[in-house]
């Protein structure tokens, strides 16, 4: 069952699938419907189309409240305004708020010592990867796509101990960023995609392939 499902109006949505989350042993007083509604409010990832513009002064308060308990490290206590922040003012000061939000999750996924949870959690941080471009461009705000897209890379390698079936979308978002802009890609990342072509594929033909790229772009 995949972890997470578009919603049935169409509206870009995702939701975790909680039924690996009610298993776990702090949920079995709940029984399964409110277990479901206590995880669809902490897990909702907040890109449902919206249905009208906040007021300025909504968007403030709602921006000062998670923004008190983030920066204290009370993360489960910012997701209600941060998300609702990412529903409703996506491109509010860029992609600050996106940034936290994978921070926010990535946290509480190194906090918590379920399993299954903690990779509900992380998986949760790179939606917000996937969906921070599209999301901030279409309420017109600027965003960077090329460092998104290489952070996504980092973030996976960082956590490959708790991520350890991505590995192969390391060197792959290294090598989007690398077509985004090849003049800006850093060197380490061009060897990582080298060896990850070599020792995790062995594909020789791409490796060279890849090599007479980088010299053709930038002459070495």
């Amino acid at each position: 069952m995949p972890l997470f499902s578009e919603l049935a109006d169409g509206a870009t949505a995702y939701t975790i699938n909680i039924e690996i989350i009610i298993e776990s042993e702090n949920m079995r007083l709940f029984p399964p419907a409110a277990g479901a509604a206590l995880l669809a409010m902490l897990f909702l990832l907040p890109l449902a189309a919206r249905a009208q513009d906040p007021g300025q002064q909504e968007i403030l308060v709602n921006y000062s409240l998670y923004y008190e308990n983030f920066k204290n490290k009370n993360y489960a206590d910012a997701l209600p305004n941060l998300r609702w922040m990412l529903e409703n003012a996506p491109a509010y000061r860029g992609d600050k708020n996106f940034e936290r939000a994978v921070t926010a999750y990535e946290q509480m996924a190194l906090a918590e010592a379920d399993a299954e949870i903690r990779r509900a959690l992380f998986d949760t941080a790179l939606v917000m990867f996937d969906t921070a471009v599209p999301t901030v461009r279409e309420a017109g705000g600027e965003i960077d796509e090329f460092e998104w897209t290489l952070d996504k890379g980092k973030f996976i390698f960082e956590h490959l101990e708790h991520l350890p079936d991505l590995e192969g979308e390391v060197a792959t978002n290294y090598r989007r960023a690398w077509e985004m802009d090849p003049e800006k890609l850093d060197s380490y990342y061009l060897e990582y995609i080298l060896a990850h072509l070599i020792q995790n594929e062995g594909d020789k033909e791409g490796t060279v392939a890849f090599l007479d790229e980088i010299e053709e772009v930038r002459g070495v």
